[in-house]
């Protein structure tokens, strides 16, 4: 199993690294090689393979066609014809955002997925959460996944869902709320008069994600102040504002961000991988009004970690790998994210890092090194 494989290679790799040493290039190679995590392509063709197991690179494409006639869905709902061929070649994997996710949707009612499986197709293929369950789009595409409804089923009700005159004055529910109350329907007319009645609700994007991600970023800016103060740092940090965002990301990574022209991008060109480099934190995703899933769900990686390895450092502990990913998994599935995967690059990262006597330090040192850090 890929899940597996991608554990032992960490393992694997961290025993051939030598943290006294501080020379990350073996691990930066690994990290950007091709043969290292599987391309979307091939993670998609093992999804497949476990309903079609003689389906190869070269007959994928012809195999979603057929299920694309078969289920009524149009193929260039999913992607162009091309795109789909650079899929099983070891082409780029679709980049994160709105079309994309339709487009995994699409494939969803292509395969006639159950709501669990089109969650495994989200996150260890596609690596991203599956349904928004307030988006009124995703929630009329669980209901139809749920319910065995076609594609054109969905995009008949989402016709029907943008006449809708939402009420704006509901009370606010909990999101796994909303998650029972649709998998209580199976009528439509009921489904769309909860639409409406909810409008408030369905309109609150990313709310539980941006209440863990304050909290974790409020405790890390308390744990940046108190470990500017230790001895090591003295007058490092004089004259800063200790308040500041700025502050508080550059003591958690230990890189300048301040330049002449205010506060500077830094991982626009670092060697790292697209999958992890791709909205990689920034100083400004700390106030940005409405960032991404993958924004978001990067920085709760990052503040999470940040404060969880400075104690672990400061109190001269060795972290148990398991404890890390369960307590990092509570917030991440409090928030509606995916969880912990070993397949996913950004979280190899972080988990090879907890690995260490030291993970702060090897952190910041593996980040200087990918951006040349003087």
């Amino acid at each position: 199993m890929y899940t597996e494989q991608m554990e032992d290679k960490l393992f694997q790799q961290w025993d051939e690294f030598d943290e006294y040493d501080e020379d990350y290039s073996e691990l930066i190679e690994m990290l950007n090689s091709e043969d290292s995590f599987r391309t979307f392509g091939d993670g998609l063709l093992f999804f497949l393979k476990k309903r079609e197991p003689d389906l190869t690179a070269e007959t994928a494409v012809k195999y979603i066609e057929k299920l694309c006639n078969e289920t009524d869905v149009s193929k260039n709902d999913i992607a162009s014809a091309n795109t789909l061929k650079s899929w099983f070649k070891g082409g780029p994997r679709p980049k994160k955002g709105e079309d994309s996710r339709e487009s995994m949707f699409a494939l969803a009612f292509a395969l006639q997925l159950t709501p669990d499986e089109t969650a495994e197709l989200f996150h260890k293929v596609y690596l991203d959460r599956a349904f928004d369950y307030r988006n009124k789009k995703e929630i009329i595409y669980y209901f139809c996944l749920y319910n065995k409804k076609s594609w054109r089923d969905a995009n008949r009700l989402l016709e029907s869902a943008e006449n809708i005159a939402a009420n704006k004055d509901d009370y606010t529910i909990y999101t796994s709320q909303i998650k029972s109350d649709v998998e209580a329907m199976t009528d439509e007319t009921a489904l769309l008069a909860y639409i409406a009645k909810h409008g408030h609700n369905l309109e609150k994007k990313n709310t539980a994600a941006k209440q863990t991600m304050g909290k974790l970023l409020s405790k890390a800016k308390e744990t940046a102040k108190d470990e500017a103060e230790l001895p090591e740092y003295a007058g490092y940090f004089n004259g800063s504002d200790r308040d500041s965002l700025n502050f508080t990301y550059e003591v958690i990574t230990n890189l300048s961000v301040s330049g002449d022209k205010g506060t500077k991008t830094l991982f626009k060109n670092a060697r790292l991988p697209k999958e992890i480099k791709n909205r990689f934190p920034e100083a400004t995703t700390l106030s940005k009004k409405d960032p991404t899933y993958e924004e978001l769900r990067k920085l709760i990686i990052l503040l999470f970690s940040y404060d969880y390895w400075f104690k672990i450092q400061k109190e001269n502990k060795v972290i148990e790998i398991d404890d890390y990913i369960g307590e990092m998994n509570v917030y991440l599935d409090q928030s509606g994210f995916s969880l912990m995967y070993y397949g996913n690059p950004y979280d190899w990262m972080f988990l090879y890092c907890a690995l260490s006597k030291r993970p702060l330090d090897t952190f910041r040192g593996l980040l200087a090194e990918v951006l040349n850090y003087e």
